[in-house]
This record gives structure tokens, C-alpha cells and sequence, in this order.
């Protein structure tokens, strides 16, 4: 499928030969396009925000790449799943991009299991702001989500005198969550909520593996506003998620109920790292919590009351929105999610729809995702750890790979404490 994203409608209308063509930063009358980046060009503006070209271009990127990740449907491919993608995006300093071409098309490939051919065109945005506000004053920058990892991740920044700058990507049902979490904090903090906005003529692709790319670019861009930035010092940029999630694996050899995101898998971190800093970009990008459990993340808490008071309200599940607000209870973030309080020992006041996983049918035991890692307990316990994990280990990085075996380990019997409550193993 050939997609092109540019901010001029005038190109995007020479190349009728494209599947998709999507206009990035702007509307537009014309029905056979797609529009994507509207509303984070209209928030900048507002605030008075004026990016560098560095920055649009990295979000042009992102924002491309989600456009793809949404306008390309995986079952019109051969084998249903696997899409070929070849993606052209107007930037504004081709060159520099165009020679990060094997790499930024590898970790798309990881991202998103598909196959990318990746070109970069002159004609990227830039938005001239007579009167630019002034920068951040803010020590790192942290994505905060309304997520249990994220909040935990909030409350030990502050808790070590660190001044983040939270940015938040909304989602519905969410933008509050993410606004009383940071205001619930020791102090005001500063706090940017934004969104992509994606409107297509194409029906959407539900399976959306590279959607939190977006998300990371906010965080790349949030960076590039603070004042240590501008004095040229590195910039940490926060992504908080525990190892069990990062890691992302396999519950099953069938791939029955697997994580479904590599968002925060080391090995694309550490790809992501090296095109941050190949363009030029002085951020360092880093998952605090790669080695802990989201059970141990809870217990290691550095405001223990803050967290007691707020982690119900966190939102976990896969399909939250579905359900009118309410965790679902049976996939797997949820069973995560739950587990990670048995661990932490303190009571799940989260609502959950399917909260008796112990019912023998469909819709709770014999839930697909509950299924599944009951099997995958079982197959630890009858065929050990090792042959269980099995190739996922060769994507690690070697330096790591012990810790991150244990982490994965220690996840999953915090998963069988959970199981074992409703005796499904």
C-alpha cells in the first residue's frame, strides 16, 4: 500500500496514484484524503509555541507512521496480518532523514510486524509564531497516560525533587484522569495534553501496533522546549512501563493472548535512541522501571498514601473504552493490573466487568487471554522457565538479558498468584 503525507494539498493532489494520501497539520474539502496533526498544530499555536524544524519533522514522522498504522487495513494483505507499506513524508531536512532510512525502516518493522519502505521528500511544516512564549524551566519530561505505570512513575519523579514537564496523549475517556493525577501531585507542574486527530475516507485498522509512536514524538517535541534543552544540555525524556509489559511476550506458541505492543521493548528503545540522537536531538530516552514488575513497581512506590488514594482511578485495560469506562477485567493488562495488587497486598477497589474469573465459561475462565495464561503457568511448571521463554530471549540485549529473563519470570508468578486465587492453576 503507497501513502504519502504532506502539508501541501497542491503535492498531494499530483500523486493520485497513492492509496492513501493524507494531509498532515490541516483540513481540507477534499474527501479523498485523509488529515492527520490539525489539532497539534492549533494547540501550539494557541499556546504560542514555536517549534524548530527539527521538531516538525519528528513529528511529521510520527505522525505519518500512525497514519499508516490506522489507514492500512492488515486483512487486505496475502496472509491477512502482514502489511507492505511504502510510505513517502514531506520533511524539512530530507537529507538528514533519507541516510536514517535502514534503521528508522527496522524498527518499524519490529514496531509493527510489518514491511516498510520508508522516503523522505522536501516540503516538511514549519509554523511562524510572532510572539513565542517562553521555555520550560522543567527538569526532564515524562509521559504521563492515566495509567498505573505512568502515575507510579509521576509520584517517584517528585518524590526525588525532580521538575517534569507531563505530557499526555488524550484519549477518550482519559483526559481528566491525566489532568487530576498531575494536579494531584506535591506542586503545580506543567502539563501538555494533546492529540493526532486521524480522519480517514478508509476504513480503520483496529490493531493499531505502532499507535504509541505518537505518544513518544510528543515527549521528543516537549524536550526540545525547555530551557536546559536550549543551553544545550540532554534531556531525559521518561517512559514508565514495567519489564513484564515491555517485554511483551508470547503467552502461548500459537500467540494466543500475547501483549499486543513493543512500545518499550528494549531493543526498540535502543533503536529509538540511536535515531534520536543520529538527527541531532540531545535526549536520552529511559524506562526506569525495565527490571521491576508492575507488583513491584506498586510496592516500591516512593508515596505509598498518594499512590493507595489514586491507582483504582488509573485506567489498565486493553479495552476500556468498549466497555463504557470500565476495565474489562479478563485481558491482559487487566489480569496484570490485578495481579499486581495481590502482589502489592493492598485492596483492588478497581470495577471490574468480569471480576469472577473463577466462572467456567466464555466470557471469564474461558476468555481467551484468561485461557491463555493459564496455559502459559502451566507450561513454565511442567517444562520450566527457559523452554517457555524461549526465543524471545534473542532479542534481548545481552548485557541485560539476565535481568530481563528474571523480570519476565517474576511477572509471571506474580500472574500464577492471581490465577492460583480462582484455582485456574
Amino acid at each position: 500500500m503507497k501513502i504519502i503525507c504532506s502539508p501541501s494539498e497542491k503535492y498531494l493532489n499530483k500523486k493520485s496514484n497513492a492509496d492513501l494520501r493524507v494531509f498532515i497539520y490541516g483540513h481540507t474539502k477534499n474527501r479523498n484524503f485523509a488529515t492527520c496533526g490539525d489539532s497539534i498544530r492549533r494547540y501550539f499555536k494557541k499556546k504560542k509555541i514555536n517549534l524548530k524544524e527539527d521538531a516538525w519533522d519528528f513529528l511529521s514522522f510520527a505522525i505519518s507512521v500512525v497514519a499508516c498504522d490506522l489507514g492500512a487495513t492488515r486483512k487486505l494483505s496475502p496472509d491477512g496480518w502482514t502489511r507492505h507499506i511504502e510510505l513517502e513524508i514531506a520533511v524539512n531536512n530530507p537529507d538528514k532523514w533519507n541516510r536514517e532510512k535502514n534503521l528508522i525502516e527496522q524498527l518499524l518493522r519490529f514496531l509493527s510486524t510489518d514491511i516498510w519502505q520508508v522516503k523522505f521528500i522536501k516540503g516538511g511544516f514549519k509554523d511562524s509564531i510572532e510572539e513565542s512564549g517562553s521555555k520550560s524551566d522543567a527538569s526532564c519530561v515524562s509521559l504521563i497516560s492515566g495509567g498505573l505505570d505512568s502515575l507510579i512513575g509521576a509520584i517517584d519523579l517528585v518524590n526525588i525533587n525532580e521538575k517534569p514537564l507531563f505530557i499526555s496523549q488524550i484519549v477518550h475517556g482519559d483526559r481528566q484522569k491525566q489532568s487530576d493525577f498531575v494536579a494531584a501531585l506535591k506542586k503545580p507542574f506543567e502539563h501538555i495534553q494533546i492529540n493526532h486527530s486521524f480522519r480517514s475516507p478508509l476504513p480503520l485498522e483496529p490493531s493499531q501496533r505502532a499507535r504509541s509512536i505518537i505518544f513518544l514524538s510528543y515527549g521528543i517535541v516537549a524536550a526540545t522546549l525547555l530551557k536546559k534543552y536550549e543551553n544545550g544540555k540532554e534531556i531525559t525524556l521518561y517512559v514508565c512501563e514495567n519489564g513484564l509489559i515491555s517485554l511483551n511476550p508470547a503467552l502461548t506458541e500459537a500467540r494466543i493472548g500475547s501483549l499486543s505492543t513493543r512500545t518499550t521493548h528494549p531493543y526498540f528503545l535502543e533503536m529509538l535512541r540511536e535515531l534520536v540522537k543520529n538527527l541531532g536531538f540531545n535526549i536520552n530516552i529511559e524506562n526506569p522501571y525495565q527490571f521491576k514488575t508492575k507488583g513491584e513497581m506498586l510496592s516500591s512506590c516512593k508515596d505509598q498514601f498518594l499512590l493507595r488514594k489514586l491507582a483504582h482511578k488509573s485506567t489498565s485495560c486493553g479495552r476500556f473504552t468498549r466497555n463504557a469506562f470500565t476495565h474489562c477485567g479478563r485481558c491482559i493488562p487487566c489480569l496484570i493490573r490485578r495481579a499486581s495488587f495481590v502482589k502489592w497486598g493492598n485492596r483492588d477497589s478497581t470495577t471490574y466487568k468480569y471480576k469472577n474469573l473463577r466462572l467456567n465459561d466464555p466470557q471469564h475462565a474461558g476468555f481467551d487471554d484468561v485461557r491463555s495464561a493459564v496455559l502459559a503457568i502451566q507450561s513454565i511448571q511442567n517444562r520450566g522457565f527457559s523452554a517457555w521463554f524461549g526465543s524471545a530471549s534473542s532479542v534481548l540485549p545481552e548485557n541485560d538479558r539476565p535481568q530481563l529473563r528474571s523480570v519476565v519470570e517474576r511477572g509471571m508468578k506474580e500472574l500464577q498468584l492471581l490465577l492460583n486465587k480462582f484455582k485456574l492453576c
